[in-house]
């Protein structure tokens, strides 16, 4: 059995990314041998373990049972060298993680470089999407996520929060009457975001509490943050943007903050990783300085 255990770990790479080109990517070796070592196992078990089509692979119903066993034997492997190899004083390490793109100017990035730059061990790379992603299915380590999500498996820590405003190119808004109410934006042109809800929850410094649902049928739909900053300042429509991009607006004389008197609900984001990650004790010494660093900013 022991001669096998390298092709338990390949196996079981393969089956959390689903892919040979990925867990081959994954473990820094030929997708050739990958396949070639999961036959080899296949022949000396005796069963197929893997459905193989031209895009993917899925497990089959032994493949599913063997992995149930390989996935406990790799992760508690993994622990044991990870407990060693991060006891010393100073992290180390590498980290593939996601954050979103309207985060790429905030308190968060700042405290990503911080950490960088404090530990010349360690090493990021990150990826900036506004769409949602799956830390195993895209390899990721880590993952920055906000708004609601259901994920098994994986650890999640909230690390703070934005506010958003609703804003209009400064054009647009001078040529209509000013809005006293949620409800007078229904017939004004919006500019929809893909990754939100079309209704909108406002509350006003009174106390009085609204819903706003943004007409489906609008002139423009992106799915990135910048886009949606770039087209309201080109005057087409009203949106809803992250805080720190309306505040820049409005002091570049290029936007308006409408309804100033409504607040939207903060959003939250929240760092999501695997259990039993092979990384973990770099995640979480990564994750507990950026909740500290957002905690600290916030005051």
């Amino acid at each position: 059995m022991i001669n096998y255990l390298k092709h338990m770990a390949i196996f079981t790479k393969v089956a959390d990314t689903g892919s040979f080109s990925k867990a081959a990517k994954s473990l820094g070796i030929a997708p050739s041998r990958v396949s070639e070592t999961i036959s080899k196992l296949e022949d000396y078990l005796g069963v197929t373990l893997l459905y193989r089509t031209t895009r993917h692979v899925a497990l089959t119903s032994e493949g599913r049972r063997f992995y149930s066993h390989t996935s406990l034997i790799v992760s508690n492997a993994e622990y044991g060298l990870n407990e060693l190899r991060n006891s010393k004083s100073q992290p180390a390490g590498s980290l593939k993680i996601s954050i979103p793109a309207y985060l790429s100017s905030s308190t968060l990035t700042r405290a990503v470089g911080t950490f960088v730059n404090l530990h010349s061990d360690v090493h990021i790379s990150i990826s900036f999407t506004d769409h949602d992603v799956n830390p195993i299915m895209a390899d990721f380590d880590m993952c920055i996520r906000s708004g609601s999500f259901e994920f098994q498996d994986f650890t999640v820590r909230k690390l703070g929060e934005f506010k958003r405003m609703i804003v209009v190119g400064t054009k647009y808004f001078s040529n209509h009457k000013e809005p006293e109410h949620p409800k007078d934006l229904n017939d004004w042109d919006w500019i929809n975001y893909r990754h939100r809800k079309r209704t909108l929850k406002l509350r006003s410094i009174t106390g009085k509490k609204t819903t706003l649902t943004i007409n489906e049928q609008s002139r423009l739909r992106v799915d990135n943050i910048d886009a949606l900053f770039s087209f309201t300042k080109m005057n087409l429509g009203v949106a809803v943007i992250p805080e720190n991009f309306g505040l820049q607006g409005v002091k570049d004389g290029e936007l308006v903050h409408i309804l100033s008197d409504w607040n939207l609900p903060p959003v939250q984001y929240y760092a999501v990783w695997p259990e039993k990650s092979q990384r973990e004790s770099l995640i979480s010494t990564f994750v507990s300085f950026l909740t500290e660093s957002l905690k600290v900013d916030s005051n």
